[in-house]
């Protein structure tokens, strides 16, 4: 009943694939919000839609994993074809708004907020995290009814339930794995965004490793804030997630086609996840 189950692992490198699985989350029965499975190629330098894949509840259907039709639709289906990109477009900006915007930026960033603050006294980490963490925790704290909850935007505009949406962003920040991380590389040549972010990071990490520098004899001498911070952070974090695709092509696996910079890398034993 879930477009997941018949994930395949691309082999082709010019081959991409973008899933949004909505379907896993309780919706309100009365806005369209299907999940998407959109499949894309790399021609002339440009990243090209080529097929979308809607799994599409029955109109009033409310539960997580309601039953779905499976609609196909490729670019000789026409007028078809320009709907299908709609909610492929729809889906996706949504989902950044949602998982990246609110949960990656926002919500991700309070929790070093909080454990910044209670932790970091003497050390000279704060001259560096503090200017970047100031508002996130006032901005947030206005979201919870502006943007969530029953009377918030996102749930009077879109289809999932409040239920739906702390589902879906617990499920994106349990996910998260920043060791190691770097921005994702380009796709094509037109895929300016991963330049951008790539200058950026470069200039982000020139700037860290001079303060470091700078600093390091003074984070040394106060390095147990540092670990309690760290510790604050561990024992608060959302809970661990991995959706069944994952646990089967990734975890533990060599998976090539998986961008790993902002992702689970972690191998073993995998705790029971959304089906």
């Amino acid at each position: 009943q879930v477009l997941d189950h018949d994930w395949d692992v691309p082999d082709d490198p010019d081959a991409y694939r973008v899933f949004t699985p909505w379907n896993a989350y309780e919706q309100d029965g009365v806005h369209c919000l299907p999940s998407v499975d959109l499949r894309l190629r790399v021609r002339d330098g440009k990243l090209e839609p080529t097929r979308v894949t809607l799994g599409m509840r029955e109109r009033g259907a409310t539960a997580p994993m309601s039953p779905i039709t499976r609609i196909d639709v490729t670019p000789a289906d026409g007028p078809r074809w320009r709907a299908a990109l709609r909610f492929a477009r729809v889906s996706a900006t949504f989902d950044a708004e949602l998982s990246n915007h609110l949960g990656q930026c926002h919500l991700n960033v309070e929790q070093y907020a909080i454990a910044a603050r209670r932790n970091l006294r003497a050390s000279p980490l704060r001259w560096l995290l503090f200017p970047h963490l100031r508002e996130v925790a006032l901005i947030n704290q206005s979201a919870n009814d502006f943007l969530l909850g029953p009377r918030g935007y996102v749930t009077r505009a879109g289809a999932l339930t409040p239920a739906g949406i702390d589902a879906r962003i617990a499920h994106v920040m349990g996910g998260y794995d920043w060791k190691g991380f770097r921005p994702q590389p380009a796709v094509c040549e037109a895929h300016r965004a991963a330049r951008a972010s790539a200058m950026f990071w470069e200039i982000l990490g020139e700037h860290v490793d001079a303060f470091l520098s700078e600093h390091r004899d003074d984070i040394a001498a106060t390095w147990i804030e540092v670990q309690r911070m760290s510790d604050d952070l561990v024992s608060h974090a959302a809970p661990f997630f991995a959706c069944s695709f994952v646990q089967r092509k990734v975890i533990g696996q060599r998976a090539p086609f998986v961008q790993r910079s902002e992702r689970i890398k972690r191998c073993g034993v995998v705790q029971p996840a959304v089906q």
